[in-house]
Parts: C-alpha cells; structure tokens; sequence
C-alpha cells in the first residue's frame, strides 16, 4: 500500500507506534475518562498531520460528541466519527484517529480497511478439504499439519482413508517422543516398500532428530505410488528448512464459536453411541460434557483472564470422558443405585482428565468451578429447568433435560441436540463462559498490541525518524535525554550503617538488596548509552547489544539488555521510564525518612521478599515460629497513599494493586461487577497483617492472586507474587470463571 502511495511512512509509524516522546504534554487532557496514553497520542496526532491541526481544540469544546464516539459500540464505521472526521480523512487517517481512543477495535477496523483496500479474500481464511490435500500430495512430498492448539487432525485422516476407499488398516500413527526414532524409522521403511500412509504426531518434541529423517527422506529412490508421510507439529523455528520446502504446509485450527465446536463435537460422535449405555442420564451427560468441552476450548481466546498457560485440550480428552461416563453410569444401572456418582465423576473429568493437562493451581480451580456449576442431580430439576446461560435473546440449556423447550418429538437424541446446537447464534458472549464482557474487549486489544509489535520488526531500520531529523540524531537525542534523568548510584554501605549495621531488621536488608539491583540496572543504563553515542559518531564499532539498543530506542520499546535488569514489565521505554524514576524516589524517601507508611509494591524488583521479610519481623517480634505464619489481607477506605495518616502496628500498608476482572466497591468494601470498557481498576490502600496461620478463620473471601504484570503467571509457575484476600457478597464461583487477579504494573 506504501507503493500505491495509499498510505505515507509517517503515517504508518504513527498508527503502529503512536507517541513515542519521553517528555509529558504540557497540556493536561480535559476530561477524566481519556486515558493518559490516549491524550499523548491526540498531541501527537494534532502536532504532525495537518489535517488534526485542531484535534486537541475540538475535543475539549465539544465533550458531548466525542464522550458518545468513545462509547459506542463501533466506533470504527465512518459515520459515526464525530465532527465529520470520518468524511474528512482517509480511511487510514481515521484509523489513526481510532487508535488514540478504541485501541480494542483496531483489529475488526484494520480487517475492514484491508477488505475496503484490497478485497476480502485476503482477510477470509480458506477451508481446509482433505481430499485436496491429498490430491496435491506426492509419495516424495510429506504433509505437514502446523497446529493450534485444541486441534488434532487424526480423525479427519482416519476418515479421509474411509473415504478414499484406501483403509483405516494402512494408516500408522506414532506418537513422538523420547526413544521412539527407531520405531519412526522402521515404520517410515514399511510404509514406503507397502504403500501405507505413516503419521508422526508431535514432531516438535524432537526437532533434532528430524534432521535424520530428512536424511531418509532425501535417500528415497523409488517409494510405492500409495506411499504418504504425514507430520503434525506445533510451531516451532528450529524445525529442519529442508523438510519445510519439500513438503505441503497445512494450518489447523479448531472451530472457532462455541456453537462450531459443539457442532464439530457431535458431529464426530456415532449415533449408536447414545443407546449403548443403559442410564437415563447418560445423553443429557453427554451434552453437558461437549458443552464444557467447548467451554475450556473457547476461555482460551481470551488470552491471560482465560488461562494462566494456554491448554491443548482436545477431541481425544472428549472421547475418553465420555467412556468414563458411559462406565461409571453403567456400573451404577448394573448395581440397581439410584444415584450419579458426580463425585467420582467431577473428579476424574475436572481433575484428572482435563485437569491432568492444567499445571497452573489457579486453572485447576477454574476447571473445578466448572465442574461444580455443571455437574450435579440440579441438572435434572424440573421444578427448576437448569440453563448454562440465559438471556432474552438466547437460552444455552441441555435440549434431553429440560422441560420448558419443546424438542421436536421423534427425532433420535443425536438429531435432537444437533438441530438444537443449529439453533444456537454463531457468535457468543464472554458470559456464556462466566466471564465479563469486557473480556473480549481485552482480547481484542491485546490482538492490536501483537499486531504492533509485529509491524515495528518489519519496519527498516533507516531512513528519516519523525520531525526531519535522520534515524541516528533521534537515538541519540533519545540517549542523551535517558542519561540526564538516570540517577547518581547509592552507597550501600553507608545505608547499612545507617539501619543499623550487624542489628539491621528484615525489611532494612530487603532495601540493601533492592538498592544493589537498581545500582546494577543504572550502571548498565549508563555504561550502554554512552557507549551507543560513541558508536554512532564512528569513535568504537557498533555491536549486536548496541544494535538492539539503538532498534529499541527508536521504536519506544525497553532494550533487552535493561529488561533482564528491572521488574517483570509490559510498559513501552516512556511509562517505564516514569516507573523507573518512582522507584527512585520510593528508594531515596526509604533512606532519607524511614521506612514508608505505605510501601509501594510495584516499585520493587521482589515485592515478595518484602512480604517474607514482614512476616519474619512479626514472628521476632511476637515470638511465632516461621513455619506456622501466614499473610492476610484487608482493603482499607482509603484510596489513595496520600490519604493514609496513621503507621500500621502490625504488618503494613501498600499501594501500588490494579484489580483486572472485577472492579472494587469502596463504600460497601467488596469485589462488584466491573463497569463496560473500564478493564482494570486500582485498588485502595491494602493492609497486609502477618498472622499464626491456625488462627485465620474468613467467611465471604475470595483468595485473589497477585501477579507482577497482566502476563500473570507461565507455564513455569513465574509471576505469582502472593496471594490476597478480598471481600465479597456474591459466590466465589462468579469471580473464579471472571478470572479475577491482582497485578502490580498496568501495560
């Protein structure tokens, strides 16, 4: 589009990178619910593009017209920008313009603007028909199925084989993993003498060893006309280039929608399936059981508020369910028992089954709230018809168990749940899945963010930098204006003096260890710039570290080489470096007065050291032992740390909490409902109490856990700070499915 001279480069950076400067606007926004961000970009967007020269005039004198775009529900058509920007800009300036204000709809506006530019086949994901793959295929070229995660293509090859008349008997399936490469081997030479069709599941768990099979592969000479190779993979940059040029590529995805993936679940299960288990309950179970299986499928769209780590849940653990449903309901039919073992059940489907697969804590109780909500002898009541999911407009039920939908009389169970699914919308609501809607509001713009991120590596590295001047004079006037605010180093020695040298108390040695970090990280600040501005002007070569710092700097990103220096954090290098110089301040107020009445947990590299280090001074103090104490959590009515008046006799304030989930109730002091587009909210003053762990008895509690970033916790269990306890009035069900968290640095 650059070449059709559609769009101009300045353009584009603005729209990928918006306001990069490091310095604040002097003018202050007009109204509260512009967002800061949102404000510098306008500034921006009014001081270089001529056509938003009155941009910053326009919104604070007309409040009314731009507070009614900013909530609309699609602000992104043109009629519906205020003041006929729509119809005075071009299509990309309005996306410019969109950007300032509704990042979560850049992702539905840009795939509007590229249909409008260049047509709908390049935004229409093509579907996927086996029997042209296989068409395609050649005995000397493997197919390889890239996938997503929640789709598993062996059933549709399975299938493919039936109806190619070719025989299920002549398909192979290994599944990869250690020790299995001689048996790929000897399988690969039986399939190619015989003609079979072999597949290797999971090539990516061994990437090394595929270079032996590409070996094979290039010694083949003449295999049997009937001969394939199918690989599956996860995405993964070290799979052999070799293999990836000779062979067919194929994306998979699972269906997207729950009614798709409901639809895709039923489809696949065989009609005789619903008759051979003699229990009543079993069709209604099965439903339930798909239902839920598209549940945990569909959370994963919502990114971090869905899962802590991203699950492959897939057909197989569908299938295998629901042999334990058909065994458990059976045996209790044969043994004359009224009753639905749902404990045995909920177990071995929430814990075992799909639960086996979540190694995240929190994910494991989502899994079992789920359980809870959908499993239990009130799915059968006819008094009161149970519903997964109701509004006015559409009803999520199980179509065998309840009594207020007429189904249609004669048809077979499987025919009956289907025309039912059919009956269902395509799209559906983050509440069908107990979460809020705002959910999706964050799915969608954290797909802007990565679509940002993307576009910024793509961009060239030269060229002019915005304001005339060249990409090397705006990195170093970026350095220049970073080493002037990089603070003096602190001497340690001389703090731990002052807190009492060998008699210093836990959380003064807290301090020392945060004080050695942040001297460490302005070092290499420092160290880094100059050294980066001495390379520009040709005095020493320029290196792969300073590459990436210069890259960095001219993109508003942090450089790799001071984020594995600093807290865990998301922010681009402006709000980080206003969160780099309040640590600053929080450290030098440390040492100057005392330690603070209220401690800003963000600004530490370890917030959870300090917190160790509290219930240590506690235990001292009272004389608990270590082992037997634990932390607990109030939210106090004050909202701001310049409110709190008074020292905590026992634990201490902090401040510095954003709840993501819910939103807070300050006069009634308990979690409430979020409010539409507001996604997180900062939480007052909390006071954390350390406490003998046998005496903590709490009642309407939900046990909340804080994360340093919206990144929450990985797969490597990273990121979990502690845990917090906030009041509520409503079950604790509701704010497990919501995803409720605590993080300590907003993006």
């Amino acid at each position: 589009m650059l070449d059709r001279e559609n769009l101009a480069q300045d353009e584009l950076d603005f729209f990928i990178k918006g306001n990069l400067s490091l310095e604040k606007s002097k003018r202050k926004k007009p109204y509260l619910w512009i967002y800061d961000q949102s404000w510098e970009d306008c500034v921006r967007l009014s001081r270089d593009f001529s056509q938003f020269a009155t941009l910053l005039d326009d919104i604070e004198h007309n409040e009314q017209a731009w507070k009614k775009w900013f909530d609309s529900d699609a602000p992104e058509q043109e009629e519906h920008f205020p003041m006929e920007y729509g119809q005075r800009c071009t299509a990309f300036q309005n996306l410019m313009l969109l950007r300032c204000f509704r990042v979560d709809r850049i992702y539905l506006a840009i795939t509007q603007y590229v249909t409008k530019i260049m047509g709908d086949q390049f935004v229409t994901p093509p579907v996927i028909h086996f029997e042209a793959i296989w068409e395609q295929s050649t005995p000397l070229s493997p197919i390889i199925f890239i996938l997503s995660p929640g789709s598993d293509p062996t059933t549709d090859l399975l299938k493919l084989a039936e109806r190619t008349e070719f025989g299920v008997g002549k398909v192979k399936l290994l599944a990869m993993g250690q020790g299995q490469e001689k048996i790929a081997i000897n399988l690969m030479e039986q399939a190619v003498s015989r003609g079979y069709w072999l597949m290797l599941q999971n090539c990516h768990l061994l990437v090394k060893w595929l270079v032996e099979l590409e070996k094979h592969l290039d010694k083949l000479a003449k295999p049997h006309p009937d001969f394939r190779l199918w690989l599956t993979t996860e995405p993964t940059p070290k799979f052999p280039i070799g293999i990836l040029q000779r062979s067919l590529k194929v994306v998979t995805e699972p269906p997207n929608g729950l009614k798709l993936n409901l639809r895709n679940t039923y489809f696949k299960i065989p009609g005789q399936a619903f008759n051979d288990c003699p229990s009543d309950a079993f069709q209604s179970l099965v439903f339930v059981l798909a239902f839920f299986h598209a549940v945990v499928q569909e959370r994963r769209k919502y990114d971090k508020i869905g899962w802590n780590v991203s699950y492959d849940f897939n057909e197989s653990d569908f299938r295998v369910c629901m042999q334990i449903l058909d065994t458990y309901l059976s045996k209790a039919v044969a043994n004359n028992d009224p009753k639905i073992p749902w404990g045995s059940l909920k177990y071995l489907i929430g814990e075992v089954m799909y639960g086996g697969r979540a190694i995240d804590d929190f994910d494991r109780r989502v899994l079992r709230t789920y359980m809870d909500e959908y499993m239990g002898d009130f799915i059968f009541d006819t008094f009161q018809p149970y519903y997964f999911h109701r509004t006015e407009d559409v009803a999520y039920y199980i179509p065998t168990a309840n009594q207020e939908q007429a189904s249609a009389a004669g048809l077979p169970i499987k025919e009956t749940a289907l025309e039912y699914i059919e009956s269902l919308p395509l799209t559906n609501t983050p509440e069908v899945f107990g979460l809020n809607p705002n959910a999706e509001i964050g799915y969608y713009t954290k797909s802007a963010r990565d679509m940002w991120e993307q576009l910024i590596e793509l961009q060239p590295q030269s060229g002019e930098a915005t304001g005339g001047m060249s990409r090397d004079e705006y990195i170093d006037n970026t350095a220049d204006d970073i080493l002037k605010r990089i603070p003096s180093e602190y001497n340690t020695t001389k703090v731990w003096k002052k807190f009492g040298g060998e008699a210093i108390s836990p959380t003064s040695v807290v301090l020392l260890q945060e004080l050695d970090r942040f001297n460490n990280l302005t070092m290499t600040m420092s160290k880094s710039l100059t050294t980066l501005r001495r390379a520009l002007k040709g005095e020493v070569g320029m290196s792969n570290e300073l590459d990436d710092l210069s890259r960095a700097l001219y993109n508003g990103q942090l450089p790799p080489m001071w984020r594995r220096l600093t807290p865990a954090t998301k922010k681009n290098l402006a709000t980080w470096m206003d969160h780099f110089l309040r640590r600053n301040r929080l450290y030098s107020g440390w040492i100057d007065d005392g330690e603070p009445n209220v401690v800003w947990l963000s600004g530490l590299h370890i917030p959870e050291s300090y917190l160790t280090a509290l219930v240590q001074a506690t235990c001292r103090k009272n004389g608990w032992p270590l082992d037997k104490s634990t932390l607990y959590t109030q939210v106090t009515q004050w909202e701001t740390q310049e409110d709190v008046n008074e020292r905590a006799h026992q634990g201490c304030f902090v401040t510095g909490l954003y709840l993501e989930g819910a939103s807070w109730d300050v006069h009634r002091s308990c979690l409430t409902r979020q409010k539409p587009k507001v996604l997180i909210q900062e939480l007052p003053v909390m006071k954390v109490i350390p406490i003998e762990s046998h005496k903590l008895k709490l009642q309407n509690t939900f046990r909340c856990p804080v994360y340093v970033t919206s990144d929450r916790r990985n797969a490597m269990g990273v990121g979990l700070v502690f845990e917090a306890d906030l009041a509520t009035h409503e079950h604790i069900s509701k704010w497990v499915l919501q995803g409720v968290c605590l993080i300590l640095n907003t993006d």
